[in-house]
């Protein structure tokens, strides 16, 4: 069973003098049908992961400097009980509103990823452009060399379209990272596993699109000129061959029969006796 996600961003910027900080919390829930299988908690500031919380273990875990002041504020059970306590009730709020909203997956729509390029104000940004799922549970994330990029991505959240699907888009800055090393990556109940995409499967499939058109464009410029070429030929081939055809159909033998058949037809009406004489 694939399981389906909630995402929830809590941010906090502040501006000291011409530089500004922004602190992020990122919590996450992940269930499926037969309910609650995992949860976690995240801390970011400047769009960089500084720590999060291991609720098995009860500790805080430092993944930069920049969170080593939070870790070591936070080691008290009292404060493991609570961030517990509060996951629950998050991921059974949200799970509820899921299974009310999405009660049926027989309707369930794959779908479609497209990596693009973006630029804003004079920087580049990937845009992973996924279009047309149903339901509306959906996990969508960047994901560079090998790792969930967690902070520093926007997402445009989920809009519907009018046929009862749904759509989102992500951005990533590019930065420094290079192309091949970033990779979309979709989880929807309706994909066996992950959708991943990346920059050059969309180049990829415009020059497989080219190509396609190309070939068509030289079929149809061809095309004519292939039967007009095969009709002069049939007509120049015609005539030569109706000759042929009526020369061995009209033989000697085929002539003879036919005048010795006519011949003895005529002998028999005169040999008739005229019964009115």
């Amino acid at each position: 069973m694939i399981p389906l996600f909630c995402l929830i961003f809590l941010g906090l910027s502040s501006t000291h003098g011409k530089d500004e900080f922004t602190y992020q919390q990122h919590i996450g829930c992940t269930f499926n049908r037969h309910g609650h299988v995992g949860r976690f908690w995240r801390y970011g500031f400047n769009t960089k992961d500084i720590m999060h919380v291991d609720l098995e273990n009860e500790a805080v875990v430092s993944t930069s400097d920049d969170g080593n002041f939070m870790a070591d504020e936070r080691k008290s059970k009292l404060y493991f009980k609570r961030k517990e306590a509060r996951l629950n009730m998050i991921c059974s709020a949200v799970q509820t509103v899921f299974w009310q909203s999405n009660n049926s997956l027989s309707r369930a729509a794959k779908p479609t990823v497209r990596v693009s390029m973006e630029v804003q104000e004079g920087q580049e940004y990937l845009a992973c452009s996924v279009q047309g799922f149903y339901p509306i549970a959906i996990s969508v994330h960047w994901v560079y060399r090998g790792k969930i990029v967690h902070f520093g991505n926007t997402k445009t959240g989920v809009l519907p379209h009018k046929d009862g699907t749904f759509q989102m888009t992500s951005y990533l800055p590019l930065g420094n990272k290079t192309l091949q090393d970033i990779v979309c990556e979709t989880e929807h109940i309706s994909i066996e596993g992950k959708l991943r995409a990346t920059f050059e499967d969309e180049s990829s499939n415009l020059g497989y699109i080219v190509g396609i058109a190309l070939v068509s464009f030289l079929l149809s410029c061809l095309a004519p000129l292939g039967i007009t070429a095969l009709i002069l030929f049939m007509r120049k081939r015609g005539p030569q061959s109706s000759v042929n055809e009526s020369l061995d159909q009209s033989s000697d033998g085929d002539i003879a029969a036919t005048v010795t058949l006519m011949d003895l037809t005529g002998e028999n009406v005169q040999a008739e006796p005229n019964p009115e004489v």
